[in-house]
């Protein structure tokens, strides 16, 4: 925290937010957190930096035909269909010089789901960036059936786990079930990493199935990992004024961005 007050000085900073990779059970992490100042913003689970929501698979304890054997019979059948049908994946790491039509077929489904599902996607420099920086622990997987991409995913590491940090489909062919053979696909990239744990990334908090994210939920739920919650956003003000005008924006702005996707 000393060092963080140096840096927040020298750029004047006003603001940081941490979202952890910390259980929300663990109250000695949180008392911790609150002992050093820091505040915790409660939300749904999906306005946070991070998701608060996920599931964990523990890819360390079973090798993969048992842990292909713990999916759901429906998950399973998905994977195979998609094989069936000539679905092929395509892998990319961020060390290798990735083509630039690569690039524009995975920035394209992103766009392309982004406005099916109502959601805002980062520009086509950010994803560049991203594998660019992570390198060799980085991956871009895409789908291609017959040739056409309908599907990508972004894969990452660090220490003993692995991220399915985006995905993507196209409109077309999603009955081919593209999206389940690239998560097996992933899973066997992190095992043959030497990861522990893989991370299925956000999910909602209300598992109803009445929630417009309980189809999201429910995918993720098929590969039999543990659903997880973690603390949430915690936030540390360096300057308590201009951080409360910074966080009424930042409402401000989502609710505006609510009304827009509606």
């Amino acid at each position: 925290m000393s060092a963080l007050k140096t840096l927040a000085k020298r750029y004047h900073a006003i603001l940081l937010y941490a979202d952890p990779d910390e259980l929300d059970s663990n109250e000695d992490f949180r008392e911790i957190m609150y002992k050093l100042g820091f505040e915790e913003t409660t939300d749904n689970g999906f306005g946070n930096i991070q998701p608060q929501f996920v599931f964990r698979l523990d890819i360390a304890s079973k090798d993969e035909d048992a842990l292909f054997k713990a999916f759901s019979a429906k998950t399973r059948y998905n994977i195979g269909l998609a094989q069936r049908k000539g679905v092929t994946v395509k892998e990319y790491s961020g060390s290798d010089n990735i083509p630039e039509y690569v690039f524009d077929s995975f920035y394209s489904l992103m766009k392309t789901t982004g406005q099916r599902d109502r959601f805002y996607i980062r520009g086509l420099p950010y994803f560049k960036g991203l594998l660019n920086a992570l390198q060799n622990d980085s991956r871009l997987f895409i789908a291609y059936l017959n040739g056409q991409p309908i599907a990508g995913s972004i894969e990452i590491f660090c220490g003993n786990k692995a991220w399915y940090l985006y995905g993507a489909s196209s409109n077309e062919h999603r009955n081919a079930m593209p999206n389940y053979l690239l998560q097996w696909i992933m899973i066997k990239r992190a095992i043959a990493r030497g990861c522990k744990i893989y991370d299925f990334r956000g999910v909602p908090g209300n598992t109803s199935e009445d929630d417009p994210l309980y189809g999201l939920y429910r995918f993720k739920k098929g590969f039999s990992g543990v659903y997880t919650k973690f603390t949430g956003l915690f936030s540390y003000s360096f300057r308590p004024v201009y951080s409360r005008i910074f966080e009424l924006a930042l409402r401000i702005r989502r609710v505006l961005n609510a009304e827009t996707r509606k």
